[in-house]
């Protein structure tokens, strides 16, 4: 459920699966998004862990920049931590550009 101060917002979210199709147990994750003062620019952070039987939890930590160029255009700085990635003992960093083009 999102949580909203102004220029902030709080999400939580739960989910349980009890399928044999899906591999995932339970899902948690909590994050923060905070709108900055100027150019309609945004900062956030997410943690989310998902429970796998028979293995190790994964941990996902995020954090972004949306950074408006033009009024059609959004560009997202993204850093990303994995710990435990899909229920093995690796962890991983990642950096990824991400664009919004809307028209």
């Amino acid at each position: 459920f999102p949580v909203t101060i102004p220029s902030v917002t709080v999400f939580l979210g739960w989910s349980t699966l009890v399928d044999e199709v899906d591999s995932l147990k339970e899902h948690r994750l909590i994050g923060v998004v905070h709108d900055l003062p100027w150019g309609e620019q945004q900062v956030a952070l997410m943690a989310s862990q998902v429970t796998i039987p028979s293995s190790n939890d994964e941990l996902l930590v995020e954090a972004y920049w949306q950074v408006p160029v033009w009024e059609q255009l959004v560009l997202q700085p993204v850093v990303q931590y994995i710990d435990q990635g899909a229920g093995t003992e690796d962890d991983a960093w990642i950096g990824t550009l991400r664009m919004s083009l809307t028209f």
